[in-house]
């Protein structure tokens, strides 16, 4: 059981527990209070009985079924969705094509009223390749989606975020640019702004996974005999694989988290060990210090009593010779240290 259940069955119980500090106080030396255990509260059984927790019945079996139900159906398509039943993110992007070009147009217009206005090109219709990448995207994230993952956002710059179990990974279905000699044609997108200057589209797109997964980059990249319906149920199985592995690198990091904590945990209460056994080796040597000096200290108060028996002395600061060396006497009784307990012995005052 854990530790947060153990104490609630302590309290329930009514058995007190160690306060916030207990055992590292303890593993320093330092006196620690026990409580007394408290009379049985009533109602209580004076037996506890600790028994394993029920496992809740796992859903991993379900799961795994559904998303080889959905990968099969995702096998089956062999067509592009169509342009009229786009994915919603997609549609967006038409949308939001055809509101620039209505906004390029009021420019325009409002710029002719200006002797020095500047008029802006006006933006151009999807090209063929536009709507092929539109259609491809749409078919990728419907398939995805029936695998159970999570369009969370997209961009029409070919940009989108997926949610697969608990992560978010960053993708991107972009045209598979190339390098060339020949001026850039720059008619074959109405938004060439999206794609790198200066190179030219190879005609086929490039589907990767930007977010690093771990055992190498995840990239596809269409050719002439596998576009994108083709690679299509191995983009979604990889993809969908992602939450797994995402799942198990997240788990190593926090073990090795935990570990290190551990690691300095146990390089911290070793070093307290040391500077106390230092702190308590100092001492002892401190005590067999003054222990010596109350021995030189002895025999010098009594060669002062045998002097004393053959020389008077008057009153020293309005006390005889006898009293101040009853007086010296209790001061080296109180320094000598083998008047106090043994424990004191290797025992060290506190550091602070």
């Amino acid at each position: 059981m854990t530790g947060t259940g153990l104490a609630k069955l302590c309290d329930r119980h009514g058995i007190p527990r160690p306060p916030q500090g207990h055992w590292t106080k303890l593993s320093l030396g330092g006196l620690v209070e026990i409580a007394p255990l408290p009379p049985l509260p009533k109602g209580k059984s004076d037996v506890i009985v600790i028994t394993p927790l029920t496992p809740k019945p796992s859903h991993s079996d379900a799961v795994v079924d559904a998303q080889e139900e959905a990968l099969n159906a995702v096998a089956k398509i062999t067509e592009l969705d169509s342009f009229r039943s786009l994915h919603p993110s997609v549609r967006a992007w038409v949308k939001q094509h055809r509101d620039d070009q209505a906004q390029r147009r009021q420019e325009r217009r409002e710029r002719r009223r200006e002797v020095w206005g500047h008029f802006w090109d006006p933006i151009p219709d999807l090209t063929e390749r536009d709507r092929y990448r539109f259609q491809a995207t749409s078919t990728v994230l419907n398939a995805l989606e029936k695998a159970g993952a999570k369009v969370v956002d997209a961009q029409i710059i070919g940009k989108f975020d997926l949610k697969v179990g608990n992560h978010v990974l960053e993708c991107a279905i972009k045209e598979k640019m190339r390098q060339g000699l020949s001026d850039v044609d720059r008619s074959w997108s109405a938004c060439p702004d999206h794609h790198q200057h200066g190179l030219h589209p190879s005609g086929f797109l490039r589907i990767a996974v930007n977010t690093y997964v771990g055992g190498g980059r995840l990239e596809w990249i269409e050719k002439q005999n596998k576009l994108v319906v083709d690679l299509l149920p191995k983009i979604t199985d990889s993809i969908m694989g992602c939450g797994p592995r995402l799942d198990e690198q997240q788990a190593e990091r926090e073990a090795q988290r935990l570990r290190y904590e551990e690691e300095r945990r146990r390089q911290y209460e070793e070093q307290q060990r040391r500077e106390l056994e230092a702190r308590r080796w100092k001492h002892f040597r401190e005590q067999a210090v003054s222990w010596q000096e109350c021995q030189r200290l002895c025999a010098f108060v009594d060669a002062i009593e045998r002097r004393m028996l053959t020389e008077q002395v008057d009153d020293i600061d309005g006390m005889t010779a006898a009293e101040w060396v009853a007086w010296t006497r209790e001061k080296i009784k109180d320094l000598d240290p083998m008047n106090r307990d043994l424990e004191c012995l290797w025992r060290p005052p506190s550091k602070w």
